[in-house]
């Protein structure tokens, strides 16, 4: 509950956030945390901008085969697909839990193909698509993100997954 209320204000009131939280900066050291802290936000606001183009990526892959297999409501479907591409793992099953049963809408076998077909898109779109546009974004080698995620999902599992990129990217941007 709480982390909508904070990316609400963390968005709305972003210079006013920073202006006050420097305040506990001490007087020599601001310059060089106000440089940090400029730093991190345009490497997040690159991983931002790419994870959001992966998202309709997926979301426009998955509308398109589920058109061609004949799920109902494609482009639903497809938003989905692309809005639970942010939250790795979870994300995952609860696409495919919906694509399931909306392929059980119309008989078993759709069910079985829309769920083999979003674990297609969804391997394809990790293995080559996401790499190579956070790559581009936030001017990591593939390898690189490859990597922080596999070591981040590692240590702290799902969340470790979901922050390691932007960690990894906020330290490249420091150093």
């Amino acid at each position: 509950a709480m982390v909508p209320m904070l990316a609400f204000y963390l968005l709305a009131e972003s210079d006013a956030v920073r202006a006050s939280a420097i305040r506990f900066v001490p007087v020599e050291a601001r310059d060089r945390v106000e440089s940090v802290l400029g730093a991190v936000d345009v490497a997040l606001r690159s991983y931002v901008r790419g994870q959001a183009l992966v998202c309709a990526v997926v979301g426009v892959a998955v509308a398109i085969v589920t058109a061609l297999i004949g799920l109902p409501v494609p482009l639903l479907l497809g938003a989905v697909a692309g809005v639970a591409e942010v939250v790795p793992i979870l994300g995952f099953w609860s696409a495919a839990t919906v694509l399931v049963v909306a392929g059980f809408g119309v008989d078993p076998m759709h069910a079985l193909w829309g769920f083999v077909a979003y674990v297609a898109i969804n391997q394809l779109v990790g293995q080559f698509v996401t790499p190579q546009v956070m790559g581009r974004h936030m001017k990591m080698h593939p390898f690189v993100i490859l990597v922080s995620i596999l070591a981040g999902g590692t240590l702290l599992g799902a969340a470790g997954a979901v922050l390691a990129v932007p960690i990894a990217a906020a330290i490249q941007s420091v150093a």
